[in-house]
């Protein structure tokens, strides 16, 4: 009896045991050598096909070796870059985006614009992929190179321009063909189902056909999901479009705002309110705050703000709030309620003014000093 006792506690702690480490997240084991990161490269994650990165981790190298542990419970994008700092002066930000799978091994060697991939089975597949990336990077990069140098010369800096913009458009078609080239090559693959996170909008139906029902239903069933949400929101958006216009009803939202309580814009009717689309990851919306908050004030009474972020974490966006010291109303959009693409936001930041009717009096997409003259129209100067 007594060792029956002892072998059901043996039999329970095995249980607890394993159960904890159910519960712990997997990691996904990261080794790399990079040739060009002489110190820092600094590590973050996105959600599969969304726009929202946050940061990790600034992580120390030694001559530009590291190993890193990322705990994650789901398949997700990393993203390794250098320090902004250190990329001054460059048309475009430098980095190197992965499929971040936990249980895996990923060893990167190379530069961040042109690396090898290597370690476990899933990332020896992936190689091929980074193959394409690597030549589309290369044509990136010799198209920036061609505009800076030809920019230079006012009177050739618009036939740059053009010239830049063909080269990316020819670049990233072939890209593309060389996607659906290797998903139709490789319709059961995971790597194949991860790819439709990032496909354009335009080509996300076609596809999602290449697919097979055990690719869709692989680890990188998220990213599949990510891209029937985006080919909806495009959509909507396209709805959207039509629907909003200055002199037509704005639509009603609720979502939650700074203290976690529903708000619902339909609360403010009989007031001017401007709805401020914005996010603490971009620069012209932080730029314009001071001015925002001087009008805010200037004219205070007389309209009502209401800052709606987009893209951020819910702890970046508290941040940012606490940071500029924004005195009016907060609320946060999630992926879910799809506001920004009912109002058919495209550019960041965009400030929508509505009447005290309820109808879309002004859209203002950029930070431009346009705005609040116009703001001086409706309130008067003092």
């Amino acid at each position: 009896m007594k060792n029956n006792r002892l072998l059901s506690l043996a039999a329970a702690a095995l249980l607890f045991s394993a159960a904890a480490k159910a519960q712990q997240p997997a990691e996904l084991h990261i080794k790399a050598r990079l040739t060009d990161v002489r110190d820092t490269i600094v590590l973050a994650c996105m959600e599969l096909g969304k726009g929202s990165m946050e940061k990790i981790a600034d992580i120390v190298t030694k001559d530009g070796m590291f190993e890193y542990r990322l705990k994650t419970d789901k398949p997700k994008t990393l993203v390794l870059y250098r320090p902004y700092a250190q990329q001054r002066g460059q048309m475009m930000i430098h980095n190197l985006t992965l499929p971040a799978v936990p249980g895996e091994t990923v060893e990167i060697s190379g530069t961040v614009m042109q690396p090898t991939i290597g370690g476990s089975a899933f990332y020896k597949d992936y190689a091929t992929v980074m193959d394409f990336v690597k030549t589309f990077n290369k044509s990136m990069l010799e198209a920036a190179d061609a505009y800076n140098a030809a920019a230079k010369d006012s009177l050739q800096r618009e036939k740059a321009g053009e010239d830049y913009a063909t080269n990316m458009a020819t670049a990233s078609k072939l890209l593309i063909d060389q996607l659906f080239g290797y998903a139709r090559q490789n319709p059961d693959s995971e790597i194949s189902a991860y790819l439709a996170s990032f496909i354009q909008t335009e080509y996300i139906e076609d596809y999602l056909k290449i697919l097979s029902p055990k690719a869709k239903e692989s680890r990188m069933k998220p990213a599949v999901e990510a891209a029937v949400s985006r080919l909806e929101a495009e959509r909507k958006m396209k709805e959207a479009e039509a629907n909003v216009a200055e002199g037509k009803p704005a639509p009603d939202f609720t979502l939650n705002d700074i203290n976690g309580k529903p708000f619902s814009l339909s609360s403010l009717r009989g007031k001017y309110v401007v709805l401020d689309f914005w996010g603490s990851w971009c620069g012209w919306c932080i730029k314009g705050m001071p001015e925002m908050k001087r009008y805010y004030g200037k004219y205070s009474g007389k309209f009502e703000i209401v800052g709606i972020d987009c893209n951020d974490t819910e702890r970046k966006w508290k941040e940012a709030v606490e940071k500029n010291a924004l005195p009016w109303i907060n609320v946060k959009s999630e992926q879910e309620d799809a506001t920004p693409e009912r109002y058919a936001v495209k550019g960041f930041p965009t400030k929508v003014v509505v009447a005290p009717d309820g109808t879309i009096a002004k859209i203002a997409v950029g930070e431009s000093p346009e705005f609040y003259k116009y703001l001086d129209s409706l309130f008067g100067e003092e």
